[in-house]
């Protein structure tokens, strides 16, 4: 007869087990790898254990360690500027001189916000430009993607560098037109089928998407861009053409000393970018304020290779117990199935900054809240279970994780990561383009549903 592991949790001195081998059974994941550990704040005890010491991937719980580094290193109320510059003279409503965009990462610059700076030339009596136009993003190392992970049309993985608006997205709408119409993006049809699963495909050399007549057709799709820079100061020239301004096409460059002050937009602090964060999940302001810092300490223009090593070395020096020399990053925001940690690791860290704060503001305020906000805004919501659990989910296809604290029946926190995750259907989607990663994917949906169960119901068994 096989053993059956048990997990022992305890609540006010009375025992309650869970038959974990069931429990994966009864969810389907079996040929899934599981661990987990909650400790209580207060005691230091485990309540609960199974594999707590086996790494796997972290997919977007990295945002909580990665937004940690940024705030410890930047501050709660640092702002990410944007700012427009002007040289020569305006003679009879025509600036003849150069304009100048220049970015310092923030990940939030909206459409609206860019407008108006693109009104503040108009506001200087300007409606015509004979000169050149800059885009200066030289502060960030920029890259056409955030990550190799998926397929290149996924909106969630665009280009990145210091300056971005709308998270450097744009939209096609019926699969013909181009949201908005930025001259430097082509859009081609194609007769012939795409990759599988491929709706747009990017062509490098010719800085074109093509589709093809067989794509699946949607009356809108979001596509990401691939020159983050050049599409900010494009989206600029768009915006500014709409209001009677007309800009000259822009180009590469740095802003000159000897250039005045236009106008210069403030973005949020860290602090409300951090909580948007974590409550949307969302990659470039996770990975853009790790790039800032580690721009900050290092004094030059970071990568998303510098932040992440920039990141774990942080975390080794401030954490020297909690295990992160076993961590492993690739990147600040998880878009990637090789950000490694373990369980363990996880709740050490958690532990260690239950009480942090910046300024008057707890770390841990910046979680979801189950019932309530981000991605558990709608598990476990029965009443007597809801605001009760404080934490941060990361999943891609086939990884469904989560860590954070939850409130026992005494209001004490118990620190909790539980990481799910499928090696086999992982190795298959290292090659995107392949048949077998094609019937993964359409597998994937039913697996989150599978692991978010099981993980529930973990939960569950320990709010009880």
């Amino acid at each position: 007869m096989k053993p059956i592991i048990l997990i022992l949790l305890t609540f006010n001195s009375s025992f309650a087990s869970i038959e974990i081998k069931n429990l994966i059974k009864k969810h389907a994941l079996k040929e899934s790898t599981i661990s987990f550990v909650a400790v209580n704040t207060v005691t230091g005890k485990d309540m609960a254990s199974y594999n707590p010491d086996l790494p796997g991937p972290l997919a977007s719980v990295t945002k909580m360690l990665s937004l940690y580094y940024a705030l410890s290193t930047l501050g709660a109320d640092k702002r990410f500027k944007t700012s427009l510059y002007y040289s020569g003279k305006i003679e009879d409503q025509i600036l003849k001189g150069d304009i100048f965009l220049k970015g310092e990462g923030d990940p939030y610059l909206t459409p609206s916000q860019l407008m108006n700076l693109a009104y503040s030339l108009k506001a200087l009596g300007i409606k015509g430009h004979e000169g050149k136009f800059y885009f200066d993003d030289t502060l960030l190392a920029k890259s056409p993607r955030l990550s190799n992970i998926g397929l290149e049309d996924q909106p969630d993985n665009p280009s990145i560098g210091a300056l971005s608006v709308d998270f450097n997205r744009f939209r096609v709408f019926r699969n013909k037109e181009l949201l908005p119409q930025l001259g430097h993006i082509k859009l081609k049809a194609s007769q012939e089928q795409l990759d599988v699963d491929l709706n747009f495909k990017y062509l490098p050399k010719e800085k074109a998407w093509i589709t093809s007549e067989k794509a699946k057709k949607k009356y809108i799709h979001d596509l990401p861009s691939r020159d983050a820079g050049l599409f900010t100061a494009s989206y600029f020239r768009y915006l500014a053409s709409l209001i009677g301004v007309k800009v000259t096409p822009p180009s590469p460059g740095v802003v000159p000393k000897t250039a005045r002050l236009v106008e210069e937009h403030n973005g949020l602090s860290l602090w409300r970018l951090s909580s948007l964060a974590i409550e949307y999940s969302n990659n470039l302001m996770a990975e853009l304020p790790s790039m800032v810092a580690t721009q900050a300490i290092s004094k030059k223009a970071s990568s998303i290779a510098d932040a992440a090593e920039s990141l774990k070395i942080f975390l080794q020096k401030n954490f020297p117990e909690a295990g992160f020399n076993e961590a492993s990053f690739e990147n600040s925001s998880g878009l990637t199935s090789n950000n490694l940690a373990s369980p363990r690791v996880l709740t050490n860290f958690l532990n260690k900054v239950k009480n942090k704060k910046f300024e008057s503001r707890s770390f841990w305020s910046l979680f979801s809240i189950n019932g309530r906000s981000g991605w558990i805004s709608k598990r476990l919501i029965r009443p007597e279970l809801a605001y009760r659990v404080w934490a941060k989910t990361g999943s891609l296809h086939y990884v469904n994780n989560i860590a954070g604290y939850y409130l026992n029946s005494k209001g004490e926190r118990v620190a909790f990561a539980i990481l799910i995750h499928d090696k086999k259907m992982l190795e298959l989607l290292k090659n995107p383009l392949s048949k077998k990663a094609e019937i993964a994917r359409r597998g994937a949906k039913a697996w989150s549903r599978k692991s978010k169960s099981f993980t529930d119901a973990l939960l569950l068994s320990w709010l009880k």
